[in-house]
C-alpha cells in the first residue's frame, strides 16, 4: 500500500482537471473480499479524495472489458 501512495503521490500532487482512472480485479486474481480487492478499494478511495474519477468495473472482470472501458472514457 504504502509503494502504490509513493508512486501515486506525484501525480495527486498536480493541481490538473479531473482525471478518470479505470479500475477493476481481472479474473486471475481471487475474489472479492481479499487483501486485494481492499487494496483496490482503499486506493480508489484515496484518488477519489483528491479530486480522481473512478470507474470500478468490480472484481472478477475480463482484460477485454477492462481495456474496452479504458479506451471508451479516453474520450
Amino acid at each position: 500500500m504504502k509503494q502504490a501512495v509513493a508512486y501515486l503521490q506525484p501525480f495527486i500532487e498536480r493541481k490538473k482537471p479531473v482525471v478518470r482512472v479505470t479500475m477493476a480485479r481481472s479474473y486471475s486474481q481471487p475474489s472479492k473480499g481479499d487483501v486485494h480487492d481492499i487494496g483496490k478499494n482503499i486506493v480508489g478511495i484515496v484518488l477519489q479524495c483528491n479530486n480522481y474519477e473512478i470507474i470500478d468495473l468490480g472484481v472478477m472482470v475480463h482484460c477485454d472489458d477492462i481495456l474496452r472501458v479504458a479506451r471508451e472514457q479516453e474520450g
